[in-house]
């Protein structure tokens, strides 16, 4: 289950990633330097599936001690910080189109990719995903929309 919660840290963490993007030009493609910065937590809402079964959908907003920060730079590195795990990741990450990929160095688990969608508005990020992790005989999905704002 440590496993799972990491691999929903990661996911969170790219998609704190993307939702950083703005538009800069007319097209509306998105500018990959307006990702660099720190964005924190505001809110997450989360669906947990067990074996294709709804088993938990909740929204939370952190308590004022429980911050998850996320620091993106400009060389395509990424730092974040859970304050209730205690935990630090870190890793890289790539951007094409409205799409963030994560990829956490991690000498636990072997390295993930992790992909996930997002939008930036002003100074609020928003990043949408999904994970599925299956263990043994069973599979676990995790669906989740977070919400960022500019530090």
């Amino acid at each position: 289950m440590k496993n799972f919660k990491r691999v929903i840290i990661l996911t969170v963490t790219v998609l704190a990633f993307m939702f950083s993007t703005s538009c800069s030009s007319d097209d509306g493609a998105p500018n990959e330097n307006t990702l660099v910065g720190t964005w924190k937590e505001i809110s997450v809402q989360q669906k947990e599936y067990l074996n294709g079964d709804l088993i938990s959908d909740t929204i939370t907003s952190p308590e004022a001690d429980d911050v998850v920060l996320i620091t993106l730079r400009s060389d395509n590195t990424f730092t974040s910080n859970s304050n209730t795990l205690g935990e630090v990741s870190s890793g890289t990450y790539s951007i094409d189109g409205n799409t963030i990929a994560i990829i956490e160095d991690d000498l636990d688990m072997d390295a993930q990719q992790v992909e996930t969608t997002y939008e930036v508005t002003g100074d609020t990020l928003y990043l949408t995903g999904e994970q599925e992790v299956s263990y043994n005989e069973t599979s676990y999905k995790f669906e989740f929309k977070m919400t960022l704002l500019r530090q």
